[in-house]
C-alpha cells in the first residue's frame, strides 16, 4: 500500500525502476507474441492437413451429418463438425460460438442500435 514511508522519489531512482521494470515488460510481451505467432502458424498447417490418409472428401458433395461423420475431412472441417455436435447435443457455448461466428448472434438493444451508455458523475450543476 503507498504512504509517504515506501515511495521512493524520482530523484532517488524511483524511475529508474519503472522504466528498467517497462522495458522487460516489453521484452517479455514480444517474446509472449512471438510464441503466440509461431503457434498460429502451426495450428493453421494442421487444419488444413487431412485427418486420414486417402482422397479428402469435398463438403459440398456431403448430404447428411451422419455422412461427414464417416467421410475424410481435413482437421478444419473435422473441428466443425465436432462443434456443430456438440451445438446439436445441447452445448449453449458451442451454439453460441457457431451463431457468432456466421453474424446470426442477437446484439444487445442499445449495442445494435448505436447508442451508447453514459454515465454523468457530478452533473448536479448541469440541472440547475
Amino acid at each position: 500500500m503507498a504512504n509517504d514511508e515506501n515511495l521512493i522519489p524520482p530523484s532517488k531512482g524511483g524511475y529508474q525502476f519503472t522504466q528498467e521494470d517497462r522495458i522487460k515488460g516489453g521484452i517479455k510481451s514480444g517474446e509472449s507474441k512471438k510464441r503466440r505467432k509461431r503457434l498460429r502458424e502451426i495450428l493453421e498447417i494442421l487444419l488444413d492437413k487431412k485427418m486420414r490418409s486417402g482422397e479428402v472428401v469435398d463438403l459440398a458433395d456431403i448430404t447428411t451429418i451422419d455422412e461427414s461423420m464417416e467421410a475424410n475431412l481435413t482437421a478444419k472441417e473435422t473441428l466443425a463438425l465436432n462443434l456443430m455436435s456438440k451445438a446439436m447435443a445441447g452445448d449453449m457455448k458451442a451454439m453460441e460460438y457457431i451463431l457468432k461466428l456466421i453474424d446470426e448472434y442477437p446484439k444487445d438493444d442499445a449495442e445494435s442500435m448505436g447508442q451508447k451508455q453514459v454515465i454523468i458523475i457530478g452533473g448536479d450543476e448541469l440541472l440547475e
